[in-house]
């Protein structure tokens, strides 16, 4: 007599089943990639591996105007540039690379190569270019569009020569695939202000995790920039509040989107 088999419960097998697709999407390197602190400790802790792994992709989502979506990732692009020693590449269709804000925020201009393309075409073929060469630490680019085969180029591209491709995009992005180990929404908040009719003492922005490896959809930070010390810090209202750097000369937030 042939006994029955124990059937297998879906809420048993739901672990194994998301572990192997998250190897199938994301297949492990033959070499450990090292990984490098954002610059902002609490934005560290929204990433899968706890900071930026070489071979990856980030996307960060703007909330509207003003939101300050590409100061984060150019404070990340200095890391990453320092952590390395190498080279970063900037492909800048919109004109949004501002670089005396860059530098300022820790960016070494001389290591750092900038391509300004003037057709969607001709982004997209860049930043595969320059995140295949493996010479290169981290490319920042802000690309509108991207359909899963070309964003899939840009992860495997990635994944080949080990750098971190840092993509800035607009809040309708969030609704198309992606290939990014992690993708974060940056949205501004209300700022805190000293005397009356005086300017605010800091700018607050808050980091939510719209997707991620690490499976920590839906957690938030809240950070400050702090004008007067050009800090950045967790907020007092999150759960803790952990220090990081920023540069000390800081642009207001209308600047933002001219920003890096």
């Amino acid at each position: 007599m042939v006994q029955a088999a124990n059937p297998i419960t879906p809420h048993a097998e739901l672990p194994r089943l998301r572990g192997l697709l998250a190897g199938m999407e994301y297949p492990q390197h033959r070499e450990e990639r090292a990984t490098v602190s954002t610059g902002v400790v609490a934005v560290d802790r929204l990433l899968p591996h706890r900071g930026l792994r070489g071979g990856t992709l980030v996307e960060w989502i703007a909330d509207g105007a003003g939101s300050g979506a590409s100061v984060l990732p150019v404070v990340a692009l200095g890391q990453l540039q320092r952590a390395s020693g190498g080279a970063t590449v900037v492909v800048d269709r919109g004109g949004r690379f501002y670089p005396p804000a860059a530098s300022a925020w820790g960016v070494d201009l001389e290591q750092t190569m900038v391509i300004r393309p003037t057709s969607e075409a001709d982004e997209l073929w860049a930043i595969d270019q320059a995140m295949r060469c493996p010479d290169v630490a981290a490319v920042l680019a802000w690309p509108a569009k991207l359909d899963s085969f070309t964003f899939r180029r840009l992860q495997l591209a990635a994944e080949t020569s080990g750098a971190v491709g840092l993509l800035v995009r607009p809040s309708r992005a969030q609704r198309d695939p992606t290939w990014a180990t992690a993708r974060l929404m940056i949205s501004p908040l209300p700022t805190n202000t000293g005397k009356e009719n005086e300017l605010p003492t800091s700018w607050r922005l808050g980091v939510t995790v719209l997707k991620s490896r690490g499976l920590l959809v839906g957690k938030q930070v809240q950070l400050e920039i702090d004008h007067q010390t050009g800090t950045i810090h967790e907020s007092a209202t999150s759960s803790e509040s952990r220090p990081g750097r920023l540069a000390t000369e800081l642009a207001h937030s209308a600047a933002c989107e001219q920003t890096a």
